[in-house]
């Protein structure tokens, strides 16, 4: 999703800085290793391969009642290469 999904359908903090920096990575760090082959199938394969690898992901201790100012600061910490993720 982008800003304006998140903008015109608020999400809980929790679930929006996460959407936005598991984008940032999709798209900006991680792209040109995902999208190395023009073939879709394997490019999903790629990012499947990524997701399914739990050294590639951050888990985070939030909830949706976790205020804005923490999910914010933390995820902004987290690395750039790496998605993250939360469970109640």
């Amino acid at each position: 999703m982008d800003v304006y999904y998140e903008t015109s359908n608020p999400n809980a903090p929790c679930d929006k800085y996460m959407d936005w920096h598991n984008n940032y990575v999709g798209r900006v760090t991680k792209y040109d290793d995902f999208r190395i082959s023009t073939n879709w199938e394997t490019w999903g394969v790629k990012v499947k391969n990524f997701i399914d690898n739990s050294n590639n992901g951050i888990k985070m201790n939030w909830n949706t009642s976790t205020p804005k100012a923490t999910v914010k600061k933390q995820e902004k910490k987290a690395s750039d290469t790496k998605y993250i993720y939360w469970k109640n």
